[in-house]
């Protein structure tokens, strides 16, 4: 209901989706892949129908706009997680472009002056502006993230890590036992909120209950 190559950007395509009953925030870029893209360079958007001109609504345009973003920097948008008390406070990771890890950020011919810092960014005015929270995490991609309650867990590309609060204030391994591998995606198990499941690249998939 809502195209999000109508803000000039033909090319724009979806890299993140989160949706909390109405409430939904898509991210994306366009173009994605910065090899053969050198004088237009890397672009990301989101888009979302919290805080628009309308109540957001299921299956229609309402309220649906392009956020500003500021602060959030010019990086794929990987993975985005909605507060479900809060749908005005939305969590975003970054990785680099696409999956060119060869072509990584500031590579050369690079035009992108937004590179920025940190991998998890917060936002309390839906998606106006947005706050690096990575704190203490490892400085490597984050591919996924989920909100539990009161802490945030994201996958990256050296592991699992588990937040001490909503803010990011610090930031540990999570779990025992678990391998510090890429993870590519975390969901808490449907109607377990004590019961998280996290899929690795190449090392299966994990379990962890929290205490």
């Amino acid at each position: 209901m809502f195209d999000i190559s109508s803000g000039g950007n033909p090319s724009a395509e979806m890299s993140a989706l989160a949706l909390q009953g109405a409430n939904a925030y898509v991210g994306f870029c366009g173009p994605c892949d910065l090899l053969n893209h050198w004088s237009g360079g890397f672009h990301r958007g989101l888009a979302t129908n919290v805080g628009g001109s309308a109540p957001p609504q299921e299956m229609t345009s309402n309220g649906w706009h392009f956020a500003k973003a500021r602060g959030l920097p010019n990086r794929y948008i990987t993975g985005i997680a909605i507060d479900p008390k809060h749908p005005s406070t939305v969590y975003v990771t970054l990785g680099g472009y696409t999956n060119r890890e060869w072509v990584p950020p500031g590579s050369y011919l690079d035009p992108n002056k937004h590179i920025g810092s940190g991998h998890v960014y917060r936002s309390t005015d839906a998606g106006r502006h947005f706050t690096d929270i990575s704190g203490s995490l490892p400085n490597a991609p984050v591919f996924t993230i989920v909100l539990d309650r009161s802490q945030l867990v994201v996958g990256t590309k050296v592991g699992a890590f588990i937040s001490s609060n909503p803010s990011g204030t610090s930031w540990a391994p999570l779990g025992r036992g678990i391998p510090r591998v890429t993870f590519n995606h975390i969901e808490m198990k449907p109607g377990d909120p004590n019961t998280l499941v996290a899929a690795t690249y190449g090392r299966g998939v994990y379990v962890y209950r929290f205490p």
